[in-house]
């Protein structure tokens, strides 16, 4: 057994690969057969006896089947090759062209200690054409016992959202990648999550990536933070895992995807406006104060207001800016406003978050009413002569006339008989 360990440290460093062959055979000394099926065949199994290799039980030792398998055309999608273990009825895995290393041609898997049997293990290789397969194989194969890195474990690469479960739209996201290697030797890696970037959920900060070698047992972590910048329920793209296996082949990798739900914030809002008066001279500018108040529960960020005059008039500046604005926050704004024409005008507002410009919330609007210069004191002194007329024609045609007092004649101081 030391001379295939060395020989298996010797090969590992001669062909540049991350692990340790510590037993392999080829499955056709095994008994096997290699399959080779045409065009309209039926399904076709063979089979094969191994003895599990004595430490095939210890931690870190991984038993691996390995096949080469052809496939004509080389992206059919339904024919398989399924394997067997123990006379078992339900397959222990299914490959399809797809799972082919694309340089190799080889499938490969571990076959749980748990089914392993001694002194002997059955495995039944069954190949199954599909009406368009013109041809399949399997011509060639190995089972060994291998030192290797691995991180095909549920967690062992994964995406996960590190902050809040319910974000807020505005919030920045935590976002943890994990990789841990469950397998019993070490491995260089290289690791990044910047391949499927979506746009409406660009990376505000963090480490895009990193390489290292990651020992037996060992979990790399790394954090970045994201802002998505519109509210969505979606799979966050994977992280992407490039490392060389124990065969010198590229394995690719993608990370389990973390779910993520960014809700909208609540936009409760009131905007209204202060006016010194109702009456301002054409052409003439008047102070309007803004004042705004977040009536919700959570904090808001990234608030625009835009003005409005109905019908036509000058307002400056015509917008503005709120950065954030906590509960129960009020802040103000002044700008002025101006008329070339006399009228009524209606004041007022739209208020939405920048980063969800479908919420949105008015403000409580004001009237202002425009007049010429001296129109004031004129209608002043028209209402004055229409009071003076009114009160004449009262005094003369309505009022009462007051009855006039008969004096007695008086008596003097004689008088006839």
């Amino acid at each position: 057994m030391k001379y295939l360990l060395a020989l298996a440290l010797l090969l590992a460093i001669g062909t540049n690969a991350s692990g340790l062959v510590l037993d392999e055979k080829n499955i056709t000394e095994l008994g096997f057969n290699p399959i080779a099926l045409s065009s309209n065949a039926l399904p076709h199994c063979e089979t094969l006896s191994f003895a599990p290799a004595p430490e095939y039980a210890e931690e870190g030792h991984d038993t691996l089947l390995r096949l080469h398998l052809n496939f004509i055309p080389v992206f059919e999608a339904d024919a398989n090759v399924s394997v067997y273990v123990n006379g078992d009825t339900a397959p222990m895995v299914t490959f399809y062209p797809k799972d082919r290393h694309p340089d190799t041609g080889y499938v490969s898997v571990i076959l749980p200690p748990e089914q392993l049997t001694t002194p002997e293990t059955t495995l039944q290789l069954c190949a199954t054409p599909s009406a368009s397969t013109e041809k399949m194989e399997i011509d060639a194969g190995t089972i060994g016992l291998y030192q290797q890195a691995r991180f095909d474990e549920n967690g062992s690469f994964a995406t996960i959202v590190a902050g809040n479960d319910h974000p807020i739209l505005g919030e920045e996201i935590p976002i943890t990648v994990v990789l841990t290697n469950q397998g019993g030797e070490s491995v260089f890696v290289d690791v990044d999550y910047r391949k499927y970037e979506l746009e409406y959920v660009p990376l505000l900060k963090g480490e895009t990536g990193f390489q290292a070698t990651i020992l037996p047992g060992q979990t790399h972590t790394i954090t970045y933070r994201i802002k998505p910048l519109r509210s969505v329920s979606i799979l966050l793209p994977p992280a992407i895992l490039t490392y060389t296996n124990i065969f010198g082949e590229t394995i690719v990798q993608e990370s389990e995807r973390a779910f993520l739900s960014v809700a909208a914030p609540e936009f409760n809002v009131k905007g209204a406006f202060l006016v010194p008066q109702n009456r301002v001279s054409l052409n003439e500018s008047m102070a309007v104060e803004w004042v705004v108040q977040n009536e919700g529960i959570a904090p808001l960020t990234g608030i625009e207001a835009r003005f409005f005059v109905r019908p036509e008039g000058t307002i400056t500046p015509a917008s503005a800016y709120l950065e954030s604005l906590s509960p129960s926050d009020v802040e103000s704004r002044t700008f002025t406003v101006s008329f070339s024409t006399p009228g009524v005008y209606e004041l007022g507002c739209t208020l939405s978050p920048t980063e969800d410009p479908s919420l949105t919330a008015s403000c409580q609007s004001v009237t202002i009413e425009a007049v010429e210069d001296g129109a004031g004191i004129a209608l002043l002194f028209s209402i004055l002569l229409l009071l003076i007329a009114v009160g004449v024609y009262a005094y003369i045609y309505i009022l009462p006339t007051p009855l006039t007092k008969e004096e007695p004649p008086k008596r003097g101081r004689f008088h006839s008989l």
